[in-house]
């Protein structure tokens, strides 16, 4: 399967699916808890993942490991924007 993606959420969402993946021994109640297949699953030596920037010509490749894709820009993103919306949450309603 090829992808194209802004997507932060279908970012993380393969990020669950190669997590679930793993050998762990709570791999398998965690699948269960939150309503996966093991049809589902990505092996991360199965993935392959590209990222286009504006500034290069060519694509960089995306680390990606048992936690699964490592990228940066978009990690910083959401971690910015959770702490965003926290900080105004809490200001506001708190």
């Amino acid at each position: 399967m090829i992808a194209s993606t802004h997507s932060d959420y279908i970012i993380m969402e393969l990020s669950n699916l190669i997590m679930l993946a793993s050998d762990h021994e709570k791999t398998a109640e965690l699948i269960k808890q939150y309503g996966y297949a093991e049809n589902q699953l990505l092996k991360p030596e199965r993935v392959g993942a590209l990222l286009f920037t504006e500034e290069d010509e060519m694509p960089h490749e995306i680390t990606i490991t048992e936690t699964g894709l490592e990228i940066a820009t978009i990690n910083q993103v959401v971690d910015n924007l959770n702490q965003s919306s926290e900080g105004i949450y809490f200001a506001l309603f708190d």
